[in-house]
């Protein structure tokens, strides 16, 4: 099944958002499909509401938010969304491929498949998020796992396949592929620390969720002040972070190692990661069902030639890679003491950066994942 030159991407999108990792990891996916030739149309969340954009960035449909209250907007905008995709859908012609970034499989979900397959457009299902095994405490989370296995059975009728972090053959009955996460090397501002060389500064830039493992982070840091009250080790967390994160440093008083900044992006995020020289990725993957990749963070960091630590799998690194740190998948504390060691290990190493980009350069360039990602098609 070859495929065409028209996209429509189904997906959740905040183009003027930088701060919101999806956000550049969608920007970086439309861009590759366009220099595969393609004519993409995309969903986003634009301003007072939801628009249909062109291969040229241009509104061409859009329906506003039935409502001026941003907490009520927030909350339902991925129903406008998709309600927003599908009139736009019912009077467009006809697409070559529908590339769908899955979310809750509702009833107005696979009216939007059902119009594409209308037109006889394949379509590809992108689930980072919703791969089998996962594991969600909030109601949200359970809502969307429920729909999942209540429509498992209807996918069959409508993907062609869907694309996982991890190994899995086959989700609901449908093939199911790898797909690494990509970064634009080119876009990324190379590291360089200007802190004290005799201190550990720690970053992590994330919009906060169980899988990051915060309270792992801060429980472990606590019991290594307790040692080592007069160790230079602090922590920088930019982006989202949870009440429980907020209560945890200040029931610990560790407000002055441990530094929140809020969503933070452009000359300022550089900034932030000019103070930093370890990153933090993931600690919590064993909680939400055993992840099979660290996400986008993390080949943020090989693009920035940042090194870091992080619990989990890193499937596309070598084992005995120079500039990443492992530690145990589970509840243990992280040993600072070690995570000291790896920084030594490549403080003096002046191609730290250069090597790390180059890294990111041949193994995430979105134009190659694209490539291979729309390749089954073939």
């Amino acid at each position: 099944m070859k495929c065409g030159g028209k996209v429509f991407m189904f997906v959740n999108y905040t183009p003027a958002d930088d701060s919101i990792g999806i956000t550049k990891k969608i920007r970086s996916e439309i861009h590759a499909l366009r220099r595969m030739g393609k004519e993409v149309t995309y969903t986003a969340y634009d301003g007072d509401g939801v628009s249909v954009f062109d291969n040229n960035d241009t509104v061409i449909f859009h329906k506003k938010y039935p409502t001026p209250i941003g907490t009520l907007n927030r909350k339902l905008r991925y129903y406008w969304l998709e309600k927003t995709a599908l009139s736009y859908l019912k009077k467009a012609e006809g697409f070559d491929l529908g590339y769908i970034r899955m979310g809750a499989p509702n009833g107005t979900f696979f009216k939007i498949l059902k119009e594409l397959k209308k037109r006889n457009c394949p379509m590809i299902g992108e689930a980072h998020a919703y791969f089998p095994g996962i594991q969600y405490k909030t109601l949200g989370g359970k809502y969307i796992t429920w729909m999942y296995h209540l429509h498992k059975k209807e996918f069959k009728k409508y993907i062609e396949y869907f694309l996982v972090e991890g190994s899995f053959s086959q989700m609901y009955d449908v093939p199911a592929y790898s797909m690494s996460i990509g970064v634009d090397v080119s876009a990324i501002k190379p590291h360089a620390y200007s802190g004290a060389p005799e201190a550990l500064n720690m970053i992590s830039v994330s919009n906060e969720t169980a899988y990051h493992g915060y309270d792992r982070i801060i429980e472990s840091l606590r019991a290594y002040k307790q040692q080592k009250p007069d160790a230079q080790v602090f922590v920088h967390l930019v982006g989202t972070t949870s009440p429980q994160t907020k209560q945890l440093v200040e029931k610990y008083q560790l407000d002055q190692s441990v530094i929140l900044y809020g969503k933070k992006s452009g000359t300022e995020l550089v900034e932030i990661y000019s103070k930093c020289n370890v990153g933090l990725g993931p600690f919590g993957q064993h909680r939400v069902g055993g992840k099979k990749d660290t996400g986008l963070k993390t080949k943020e960091y090989f693009a920035k030639g940042l090194p870091y630590v992080y619990s989990g799998s890193e499937p596309t690194v070598p084992e005995d890679y120079p500039y990443i740190c492992n530690f145990p998948s589970d509840e243990s504390l992280i040993d600072f003491d070690r995570v000291w060691e790896f920084y030594e290990s490549y403080r003096s190493d002046p191609n730290v950066v250069a090597n790390m980009r180059a890294f990111a350069a041949e193994h995430y360039s979105w134009d190659t994942i694209m490539k291979e990602a729309l390749s089954r098609l073939d």
